[in-house]
């Protein structure tokens, strides 16, 4: 058994997580997630589906959920900004079940991704501006050129008048 872990939801709950190998080996069987292979990066994995993340975070705290009469629903909606707090308990879960040779490894491991995340995050936000700034620079040129179409046309519409009234008016005395 590892050591616990711990993480409180928005509701005040405060749940522990404690890994074994049966509860490993039934969080594999549900979702296919292996917990301790870091060949296949479960943290890469929960880190881009939260769906899948708050599936295992369930499956990590049922039985204490049931004894406490919170359903999986329930659960799941009491995470809200926890998620990351749970999700930090998890990863200290499974640090603590792997041998104690292994556990600095893993944890510079973990710190390692919480900083490629971060930059990944900071990368796309980057990107994201330069995209809005781009999109707002292409909506002000569409706004330019409709604006000039339609002075072009307002201009040509007044031309028209003019020319129409002058053409129209009988100048011969």
């Amino acid at each position: 058994m590892s050591e616990k872990a711990q993480f409180t939801d928005l509701s005040g709950h405060v749940w522990t997580i404690r890994l074994d190998a049966p509860l490993v080996r039934h969080i594999a069987e549900v979702t296919g997630i292996k917990l301790t292979d870091l060949k296949s990066d479960p943290f890469l994995q929960l880190s881009t589906d939260p769906i899948l993340l708050v599936d295992v975070l369930w499956l990590l705290v049922e039985d204490q959920a049931k004894a406490s009469g919170v359903s999986d629903v329930e659960f799941g909606r009491a995470l809200g900004d926890k998620i990351d707090e749970a999700t930090e308990a998890m990863q200290e879960a499974i640090v603590g079940f792997s041998h104690s040779s292994r556990r600095s490894l893993l944890r510079s491991l973990l710190a390692e991704n919480a900083t490629m995340q971060t930059e990944a995050m900071e990368a796309a936000m980057a990107g994201l501006k330069t995209d809005r700034t781009k999109i707002i620079q292409a909506l002000a040129n569409r706004s330019r050129a409709e604006m000039m179409r339609l002075l072009a046309s307002t201009d040509s519409a007044a031309t028209d008048t003019v020319t129409s009234a002058t053409s129209s008016t009988d100048l011969t005395p």
